[in-house]
């Protein structure tokens, strides 16, 4: 897979979700913030898009850092009942949290057919303990999933509306986390509100802001997740490498967007070429990360190109300069209204 292609599946939600994680990972705590009541007013009323999200990928969530009593940690759903009351208090946490577990079960159920169906067949062929380690674990989160199954979401929207989409729930807590201040669900929710929701001028406005502070404070996750926006190659090449140079490892499987659809998709094709005698060596899906698709791509462009492509975007990013990143689509979309047929004025 190109890194274009493996990047650039993360900007629809419907078909692949923005966030970048680890299975087991806790995120960082975020500090609960009040919001203004047009801030609250534009949480509570988004308007749905007539897009069908039922098909959706997304990526293994956070664990709940808010350890509530009394919750099975192997159950998803439990977690997520337990987190609705202080969700819909406010807090931005809580929300944030059961968007990770939302969104990351809806895909987890869509894909448990093919999960349950081809890995005996996988372990069946020449596979590295590592791989045979991960199928067992993404088998552990399909039993953490299953209570979902049947259950109709809109339940976890907080919202007044009936018939929602699952990813649609997703993505109005994304939103409501990011608003109220959760800096690490701000690119997730810029991703799930456009392929999921419509908003109005003044909640992507809000949006915007959230994102600037961001990039101002040169969050090298920030960069890695706005990858995919990038419309050039050599620019999502550009804003990879500066996530990369952070405190995100890119160099297994975990870093790469929905690593286990893309563990699904890498061992079906190393076991298809086992099968048909083009490789006679275990499979090593775990261990291709983000790196190994930087460097294969960065040998269409000298180290001088990449290096002045990196450094224009991290300056424009340090001016909360949109433009200059060469994100234009993204910041055009950020002044529009959704619930209008033209841009705001």
């Amino acid at each position: 897979m190109k890194l274009k292609a493996l990047l650039g599946c993360c900007v629809l939600l419907i078909s692949g979700a923005l966030i970048f994680s680890t299975f087991y990972k806790t995120p960082d705590a975020a500090s609960v913030q009040n919001v203004s009541s047009e801030e609250a007013a534009s949480i509570q009323r988004p308007v749905l898009s007539n897009q069908n999200s039922e098909q959706a990928d997304y990526l293994v969530p956070a664990e709940n850092s808010e350890s509530p009593p009394e919750v099975d940690p192997l159950d998803y759903y439990s977690q997520a009942l337990s987190l609705l009351a202080s969700a819909d208090d406010g807090n931005a946490q809580a929300q944030f949290q059961l968007a990770e577990i939302l969104a990351h079960c809806i895909t987890v159920n869509t894909w448990k057919a093919e999960f349950e169906r081809d890995f005996p067949q996988f372990l069946a062929m020449m596979v590295s303990d590592a791989d045979a380690r991960y199928m067992e674990n993404l088998m552990q989160e399909v039993q953490r999933c299953e209570q979902f199954i049947g259950q109709k979401l809109d339940v976890f929207s907080g919202q007044p509306l009936s018939g929602m989409q699952p990813m649609q729930v997703a993505s109005v807590r994304y939103l409501n986390a990011a608003l109220l201040g959760h800096d690490a669900a701000v690119v997730q929710a810029i991703s799930a509100v456009s392929s999921n929701i419509m908003v109005d001028f003044d909640t992507k406005q809000l949006l915007a802001e959230r994102l600037k502070k961001l990039l101002t404070s040169e969050a090298a996750q920030t960069y890695f997740e706005l990858a995919p926006f990038q419309q050039s190659e050599l620019s999502q090449i550009a804003m990879a490498k500066l996530g990369c140079s952070g405190k995100v490892n890119c160099d297994g499987i975990d870093s790469a967007p929905f690593p286990h659809i893309y563990f699904y998709s890498c061992m079906k094709s190393a076991v298809d070429d086992q099968i048909a005698g083009i490789s006679t060596e275990p499979t090593k899906c775990t261990s291709w990360g983000i790196n190994y698709y930087i460097a294969e791509q960065s040998t269409k462009y000298s180290e001088t190109e990449l290096a002045e492509h990196m450094a224009k975007i991290q300056r424009a990013a340090q001016q909360g300069d949109l433009y200059g990143m060469e994100l234009s689509a993204l910041a055009d979309w950020l002044k529009t209204d959704d619930t209008k047929s033209s841009p705001a004025d």
